[in-house]
């Protein structure tokens, strides 16, 4: 799992010896750090920004807003006239995130307030493959597992690009240690209503005959042509393709071996692979609650 930089925050591989993004070296674990990380993703929470009906605030309540939310004005303005929903803080404790959430009530920002615990428990299953029945989807999964979704069920589809970069890790920061974009992939994550089920397609591991004569020789368009197929069918279902304006954020990659068939053996590249997958799950799955929250679903 990624770790945070103790100097800018982002997450990094927890193998890796200093931060990808700011080069600050990492120090030697505590025996009960792990521990300690468990407690804090239990009690942090998420400040979601929804979109506003008033993105153009005068500047005295800009100016709260922008304390409250730890922004500069410029980018509390930007931030207020978002067309979706956005990640926008994390915070440590219950108390504190319910205090946030009570100024920028009283200073009418629309918002979210969800627990960290809660995204994080959402289970995600590879699917290998599906097939469209009258009144349901059929789900097989990598693990051999398999269910059902009724059309009426599927709430969101999140669509994202995954973006991998070979980075040398122990010479970052250096003209030697420049990164070297990789071939880019695709991904999709399938929610219903009660999450039982959150499927993620990875095109380079799925079996395509389920569209059967509309399948084609280019993944990109049998993609696209399978999540236009299952929003026909699940009229109801959200398409959320926001996570492609997220500023990219890179750990330690898990697909060694797909990244070496890839090149077929002839080439071998020095350094460790890198993606934003983690990010996009993580984007998915607090975008799904979301979505729960604002079309009358259960509320986390």
């Amino acid at each position: 799992m990624p770790r945070a930089c103790p100097a800018c925050g982002r997450p990094n591989s927890d193998q890796a010896a200093r931060c990808l993004y700011c080069t600050e070296p990492f120090g030697a674990a505590a025996p009960d750090e792990s521990i300690e990380a468990t407690v804090l993703v239990s009690k942090r929470h998420l400040i979601i920004l929804a979109p506003q009906e008033d993105g153009r605030p005068d500047r005295e309540r800009l100016q709260s807003i922008a304390e409250v939310l730890g922004l500069t004005s410029f980018d509390a303005r930007l931030a207020l006239r978002t067309k979706r929903y956005r990640f926008l803080r994390k915070v440590e404790g219950r108390e504190e995130a319910s205090e946030i959430s009570s100024r920028l009530e009283r200073l009418g920002v629309k918002h979210l307030k969800l627990s960290e615990a809660d995204v994080e428990a959402l289970p995600i299953r590879s699917v290998r493959w599906l097939r469209f029945h009258g009144g349901h989807l059929e789900l097989h999964f990598s693990d051999k597992g398999s269910v059902t979704m009724s059309y009426p069920d599927i709430l969101l589809l999140v669509r994202g690009e995954i973006a991998r970069e070979r980075h040398h890790e122990r010479r970052l920061a250096t003209t030697r240690g420049a990164s070297q974009s990789l071939t880019p992939g695709l991904r999709l994550l399938l929610f219903d209503k009660s999450a039982t089920a959150t499927a993620e397609l990875d095109p380079e591991l799925f079996d395509w005959s389920a569209l059967e004569e509309w399948q084609s020789s280019s993944t990109p368009i049998n993609f696209q042509r399978l999540i236009d197929e299952i929003l026909h069918r699940a009229g109801g279902a959200q398409l959320d393709r926001g996570f492609d304006l997220e500023p990219l954020v890179l750990s330690r990659s898990g697909v060694e071996s797909t990244i070496e068939a890839l090149l077929e053996g002839s080439m071998r590249l020095e350094g460790v692979t890198y993606d934003n997958e983690a990010q996009f799950r993580f984007y998915g799955r607090w975008r799904y609650l979301v979505a729960r929250a604002t079309t009358g679903g259960e509320r986390n």
